[in-house]
């Protein structure tokens, strides 16, 4: 029971210590917003006090490194209970004021990412959120971890529940950035945080996503398995689910063949409609593309330019189907050795 009291102490003093600058500046410098006022309230005589005592305390505690000396003192004074009753007394006096200052801390704390993110995206701003939404839709929208002179925004045009698109596009063209900005930026709304985008609004959901999966000699797991695992995880996510649900799938189903791929995911896609879903699903394979065209699932694509045998993308989205693929091209371009079309 010692054992615990003493381990209990010296995290605490440890835990104060580190933070006593902070403290310190916080209690003297008090935030003048609302969130914060009533954590911060201490004069700086009570906080000058309060380190006083954690010093004096501090400084006792020392003898607990030096057995044979800790072994005395307990002989002689009960050191060891003199210490434990002095900590019950400075916790009684101050445990109240540490306790809301502490909370303010990790207030703070949590918040700091969303002040940080918007003071270097000053366009930034808060979405709409409303359990009264029924689409998710913005004007533009950006990748927040791209920097800015490279950050590319695009429109995410109304989803509707029970609809989605469904993008094809070169490699390297943006499509999976594009998944997982859409992504980041809902998660951002929900946790309270400005996103970087403009006009964007969505209700309360859950976001499922399937956009990294790997195969595992270790657990016998191959890369198709990883992928049909985290879709059945999807659905049976989506079916019990009391609230709308985000799905974002990369490269659905890319580790078998196109003809089991394209019937395959034509159900998978029916299926997700039946629920109250968003969903945002990239291919590279144009003939599973085409078999959407009269669905309800819009067709997006982002494409490459090739100009003086160099590629490059703007990776911005467009209505349609990609009508050619650049994998022969990125090969040729940097293998020209092997000839893929005739001159």
């Amino acid at each position: 029971e010692k054992s615990k009291l003493k381990k209990n102490i010296i995290n605490f003093i440890e835990r104060i210590e580190s933070q006593k600058k902070l403290i310190l500046f916080l209690t003297k410098n008090k935030l003048s917003s609302e969130l914060f006022i009533n954590y911060f309230s201490s004069n700086s005589n009570q906080i000058s006090q309060f380190f006083q005592k954690v010093k004096e305390i501090s400084s006792k505690i020392k003898t607990w490194n030096s057995p044979v000396v800790n072994l005395l003192l307990n002989i002689l004074f009960l050191w060891d209970f003199f210490i434990f009753k002095k900590f019950s007394q400075f916790e009684l006096h101050f445990s109240k004021q540490i306790k809301q200052i502490l909370s303010g801390i990790e207030t703070l704390d949590s918040l700091l990412p969303f002040f940080t993110l918007y003071y270097h995206n000053q366009e930034s701003e808060f979405p709409y959120i409303s359990p009264n939404v029924q689409e998710i839709k913005a004007f533009w929208i950006a990748h927040p971890l791209l920097e800015p002179n490279t950050r590319v925004s695009n429109p995410l045009e109304p989803i509707p529940k029970g609809n989605g698109f469904l993008i094809t596009g070169s490699n390297m063209s943006g499509k999976t950035t594009y998944l997982r900005t859409i992504g980041i930026n809902s998660l951002l709304a929900l946790c309270g945080s400005p996103t970087l985008s403009k006009g964007f609004s969505l209700p309360p959901l859950k976001i499922l996503s399937s956009i990294r999966n790997e195969d595992s000699l270790q657990d016998g797991i191959s890369f198709f398995y990883a992928e049909v695992k985290k879709i059945k995880s999807i659905l049976e996510s989506v079916e019990s689910s009391q609230i709308p649900c985000l799905v974002l799938i990369d490269e659905v189903l890319k580790g078998t063949n196109t003809r089991e791929r394209v019937i395959a995911t034509k159900k998978i896609l029916e299926e997700l409609q039946k629920y109250s879903t968003f969903v945002v699903v990239t291919t590279h394979d144009l003939d599973l593309a085409k078999i959407f065209k009269k669905s309800k699932y819009k067709l997006k694509h982002f494409e490459e330019q090739i100009k003086n045998g160099k590629m490059s993308f703007d990776y911005k989205i467009r209505d349609g189907i990609l009508t050619s693929g650049n994998a022969l091209k990125i090969l040729s371009i940097e293998y020209p050795r092997i000839k893929f079309f005739d001159s």
